[in-house]
């Protein structure tokens, strides 16, 4: 138990082989990051993450709720990027989303580094996070020096910016303050030009109601916005920015989706139909999160715009099982304003009779 609390931190973590960093947690920036929060819930630009509102003052001040918090340990855990695909070629799930959900991943790595640190320092308190804790991961990222803050409000290094962050408050007195990363960005605008919607109104400010990502996994009910219509292969999240950014173009890998999941438009509606094997397959992915019915939507809906006729007759088969109300609705009327394929039969009765899928 000799050195330096940072020198003693660094024994438990060389076990597992990770980039991280530590701060003092009193070190955050707070007058800067209060102003721009605020600024950026009141002028609506959180889109329908109604939760970021709620949790405004833990992001602000996450001291103020773990009041013995003095320090924080960030941990980087990279993924695969994946090379671009032609547009509408295929659907699409953004990288970080593609095999087991990186809670998982993260939370065990975490509680092992939490015991390490609890052992090297005895009566050490902790909390762990995850992006599920409402706080300000990539901002505590940069104040622990592991990278800049992008112009599309990601962390970024000279290694990328595909990365998965989680960490530790603790109670740890004596840690010194790292050097802040460098920003590297300097007057490159790659990833806010690259955004289809244009969701990034400034460097770091981005409108959520704008965003792929935002549509395709929190937004439920909208399906005639920007981000909508916009919508090529991007069924779930979205690497585009990503992709653009010139520190991401040695780490692109090829874009494999996971070899039990399907391929094809048609082999995607057909697991996102009621009974088709969507939970049990994605069951412990982050694609649970969406649910069936909102995957069908964003896969219809991405078809749509490029290849009209397709979508028609994949949303007529889906529509024969479909059960979802508001999605049974929102088909029957796309259907209605759409060219009828050759062949295609009518409208199939409404759903609205049959019970309700909680899928």
């Amino acid at each position: 138990m000799t050195g330096s609390v940072r020198e003693r931190v660094s024994r438990v973590l060389e076990p597992h082989a990770l980039e991280w960093g530590l701060a003092p947690l009193a070190s955050l920036p707070i007058a800067d990051r209060e102003e721009k929060i605020r600024a950026w819930v009141a002028d609506g630009l959180h889109g329908t993450m109604d939760w970021l509102a709620r949790s405004i003052e833990s992001r602000i001040r996450p001291d103020d709720q773990w009041p013995w918090a003095r320090s924080v340990l960030v941990v980087k855990l990279p993924y695969d990027l994946p090379a671009a695909v032609a547009p509408g070629s295929r659907p699409e799930v953004a990288g970080y989303a593609r095999g087991r959900d990186y809670h998982y991943r993260l939370d065990g790595l975490l509680k092992a580094i939490r015991s390490g640190l609890e052992a090297e320092f005895p009566g050490l308190t902790t909390f762990q996070f995850c992006d599920d804790q409402h706080l300000p991961e990539v901002e505590l990222a940069v104040l622990a020096g592991l990278g800049w803050r992008g112009r599309n409000t990601l962390l970024v290094t000279r290694k990328g910016s595909a990365f998965h962050l989680g960490g530790l408050l603790l109670s740890l007195d004596g840690v010194d303050v790292p050097p802040l990363h460098p920003d590297h960005c300097g007057s490159c605008t790659a990833c806010m030009d690259a955004c289809p919607t244009g969701a990034f109104l400034q460097p770091g400010r981005i409108d959520a109601s704008r965003c792929l990502s935002h549509w395709n996994i929190e937004d439920r009910h909208t399906t005639e916005n920007v981000a909508a219509r916009a919508a090529r292969t991007e069924v779930f999240g979205c690497d585009i920015c990503q992709r653009a950014c010139p520190w991401n173009r040695r780490i692109l890998t090829e874009n494999d989706l996971p070899g039990r999941w399907p391929a094809s438009w048609e082999e995607w509606v057909d697991l996102c139909r009621p009974g088709g094997g969507f939970q049990s397959l994605f069951t412990k992915t982050p694609l649970r999160r969406a649910g069936r019915h909102k995957m069908l939507r964003n896969l219809l809906r991405a078809l749509w715009n490029t290849d009209a006729t397709r979508a028609a007759a994949l949303a007529r088969r889906a529509l024969e099982t479909e059960t979802y109300p508001e999605l049974v609705e929102w088909i029957r009327a796309r259907l209605e304003s759409a060219p009828t394929p050759p062949g295609a039969a009518g409208l199939p009765d409404p759903a609205s009779e049959r019970e309700r899928d909680p899928a």
